[in-house]
């Protein structure tokens, strides 16, 4: 579905939108997705930040996704082709995990509110596409190879291990397989153009 407004193309994707509904009828789904729920709202915040901070420093925002896997700010130029200074476009990236860290500090008596903020504001920092941390490397070192990021993937891929070994839990893992296959894509998309 697509809703466009005065300001920019909002995008919400029908299975988001079809998940939204039937928790809404459902109390099982509800209380199987809260938790999920809970940490959209925060990644939507993060991104309302980007979007925040880009459009004061003179960016434009042509589209705003909402899909079952998380929301994405679109702005007619890339950042890094924006027309204004290093400092700026890091600036318009280190706003969404600041965002986060000024929820947990702010709610820092709600246990579930301030480790969902500080571990979002933390993870959006590791240097691996499409996270925040990649896209300020690049800025910071136009000519930086992927290195640092297959170094990273490497520990993912061992703290993937370790955790599938002691604990028996896969959300790391699978964390690591959709920023893999993103990366893969984006090359993809990057040789295509």
């Amino acid at each position: 579905m697509k809703i466009n407004t005065s300001l920019f193309k909002i995008e919400i994707e029908w299975l988001l939108l079809t998940t939204i509904i039937v928790s809404i009828f459902s109390y099982k789904v509800k209380n199987y997705l809260s938790n999920y729920f809970i940490c959209y709202i925060f990644i939507l915040f993060h991104e309302m930040a980007h979007m925040f901070i880009g459009t004061i420093l003179g960016a434009k925002v042509s589209n705003l996704k909402l899909s079952l896997a998380g929301v994405n700010v679109s702005f007619d130029k890339n950042i890094k082709n924006l027309d204004i200074s290093k400092f700026k476009k890091i600036f318009i990236y280190l706003a969404g995990p600041v965002s986060n860290f000024i929820l947990a500090s702010v709610f820092n008596n709600i246990k579930i509110v301030y480790e969902i903020n500080i571990f979002l504001g933390i993870l959006n920092l590791i240097p691996i596409y499409p996270l925040d941390g990649y896209n300020i490397l690049k800025i910071i070192n136009s000519n930086c190879n992927n290195k640092v990021q297959k170094i990273i993937f490497i520990l993912f891929i061992i703290i993937s291990m370790i955790q599938i070994m002691l604990y028996k839990m896969f959300s790391f893992a699978l964390f690591t397989l959709y920023l893999f296959l993103l990366s893969k894509m984006n090359k993809k998309c990057l040789n295509l153009s």
